[in-house]
């Protein structure tokens, strides 16, 4: 140790090691063999040390804590890094920007941002990252890997930040919360979100209405709205919808399933949207006032078709005989004349009719 001997060397590159277990991993490097296999999932690793970090991803177990904030972590070396934050010992200072590290592979990371070295490229969709850990990653959207198992519910993800988030659904723990108002929220997005509703920010446009929006994604599927594009399918029907919240929600029409309970009444509702109108029963609130008889409505779906009453406008036509509708649902149910449907029957006398008014008034 005092004269940096090594003399066992390896065959293959010569580079020279103090120990014989030491070489014997080295080869392992060159031969690719890697002889410890995880129990949860078909990875495998060369030292038994790699194995039992891995498996900690599987577990969530995080062994390394913060004595001064007690936030935990999986590796010793992720908690030295971490130290830092509170001691403030960044010795790896950026030459191109200010920024500064708190160890030499974080600045060295840093610098391929300026560099623009993206060395790591995908062999299926040639997309390229500057970590081999992103690359990695990325593979696991064409492999459809799941390698991270919830230890309540058993289900699989692709990601530990998935799985992570996943987890406050059964803990219904809320970290994020808004300085404003008080608003909990389960992940740092939703807040940022939320955030967007004080500020009143818009910053993403729309190039063909001039529309804005607070985040990129809200204006993304507003796009869908001039293209006319519905990427979003139903597996059962085949439906299509711009927003994956409008398929899940559309699922439970399948399912039968109503998660969505009331507090006040216990009445259940397939989507939280339902829920949210329902609840305006109980409070009475009507915020949405009409511009033209200053009438309050408590959902603004109520307000825009109470509005064509003023306007005189039927935007809803049939197809075969050019007939206009103020609402959808008319034009839906008068289609019905043409196929000659007749889906309302009377339970008394078994009549049946077109639409469910027919069948309320022939009820009288």
């Amino acid at each position: 140790t005092h004269f940096d001997i090594k003399p066992h060397k390896c065959e293959v590159c010569h580079m020279g090691f103090r120990g014989t277990s030491e070489l014997k991993r080295h080869m392992m490097t060159h031969t690719g063999e890697k002889p410890h296999l995880c129990n949860f999932c078909p990875k495998r690793f060369t030292t038994p040390s790699l194995l039992k970090i891995h498996t900690l991803t599987h577990t969530g177990e995080k062994p390394h804590e913060c004595e001064i904030c007690a936030k935990r972590f999986t590796q010793a070396s992720h908690l030295k890094t971490h130290m830092s934050v509170h001691t403030d010992d960044k010795q790896h200072a950026c030459d191109f920007c200010p920024k500064r590290f708190a160890s030499k592979k974080q600045l060295t990371r840093h610098l391929q941002i300026h560099y623009n070295l993206k060395l790591h490229m995908c062999d299926i969709c040639q997309k390229r990252f500057n970590e081999a850990g992103n690359l990695q990653k990325h593979m696991k959207i064409h492999t459809g890997e799941k390698t991270h198992l919830c230890s309540i519910c058993s289900k699989l993800f692709l990601f530990a930040g998935q799985l992570k988030k996943h987890m406050l659904t059964h803990t219904g723990e809320k970290p994020f919360s808004c300085e404003i108002c008080g608003g909990r929220f389960t992940q740092a997005g939703q807040l940022k979100s939320h955030m967007m509703t004080h500020s009143g920010e818009k910053p993403h446009k729309c190039d063909i209405c001039q529309k804005a929006f607070s985040l990129p994604h809200h204006l993304k599927n507003h796009r869908w709205t001039h293209t006319g594009e519905k990427p979003y399918k139903c597996s059962i029907c085949s439906k299509g919808f711009t927003h994956t919240t409008q398929l899940k929600d559309h699922m439970t029409t399948h399912s039968g399933e109503k998660p969505h309970s009331c507090e006040l009444c216990s009445k259940k509702f397939s989507t939280t949207k339902i829920l949210k109108s329902h609840m305006l029963t109980h409070t009475g609130e009507k915020r949405h006032e009409c511009s033209y008889c200053q009438k309050r409505f408590a959902q603004s779906s109520t307000l825009t078709r109470h509005i064509l009453l003023h306007t005189g406008e039927k935007p809803y036509t049939c197809t075969v005989c050019l007939k206009s509708f103020t609402q959808q649902g008319h034009l839906q149910g008068h289609m019905r004349t043409h196929k000659e449907e007749k889906p309302y029957e009377c339970d008394v006398c078994e009549r049946k009719f077109h639409n469910a008014s027919k069948l309320k008034e022939h009820m009288m």
